[in-house]
């Protein structure tokens, strides 16, 4: 194994670990190591870091002066509290059918963040519902007749639907419930 790649190991942490680590040598040089690089280095060596690394960092501080890393460019993540969360919750344990957009509209909150909510924090996945089949004696040939006989009736009609009213809730289409464990 090369130096370089020693150096690559033993560097490589996630930033966070980096950033404690970076602020441990920014307090031990300004406080303990009585400003010496030397000192500073040597301590951090005997714990099994590399110095290469300590130098890196230590070079950072003196050019800029603080011990604060870049933030991420791009948009800031959602920051979701424990009050929005415990509504969010509540609302769909009272109704699980409930759509995104009518808990966002009830609750006040952007549908992006209530679908942020439900998925990351809540763990709160979307099942469609579904219909049990009925039980036939004849499942393999019931669909076949089934389909011929719907076919017959309805090729030479034309359909057309006028004043009718009716219940939207009783219209056959997809319907959805929201739970953690299905």
């Amino acid at each position: 194994m090369s130096h370089s790649s020693t150096v690559g190991n033993l560097c490589k942490m996630s930033r966070s670990e980096n950033e404690s680590f970076a602020k441990r040598v920014f307090h031990f040089y300004q406080n303990g190591g009585e400003k010496c690089i030397k000192t500073v280095v040597e301590h951090f060596a005997s714990e099994g870091k590399h110095t290469k690394c300590i130098y890196r960092i230590l070079s950072k501080f003196l050019e800029t002066g603080n011990d604060s890393y870049k933030v991420f460019p791009g948009r800031t993540p959602v920051v979701s509290s424990p009050r929005k969360v415990e509504k969010v919750k509540k609302a769909f344990e009272k109704n699980p059918n409930a759509s995104l957009r009518k808990v966002a509209r009830k609750l006040g909150i952007s549908k992006s963040t209530i679908s942020y909510i439900k998925d990351k924090k809540l763990g709160i996945r979307e099942k469609q519902k579904k219909k049990s089949p009925k039980y036939v004696k004849d499942p393999e040939n019931r669909p076949k007749t089934g389909l011929r006989k719907i076919y017959k009736k309805t090729r030479e009609k034309v359909l057309i639907i006028d004043d009718v009213t009716f219940d939207p809730c009783d219209i056959p289409a997809r319907q959805f419930y929201h739970c953690v464990d299905p």
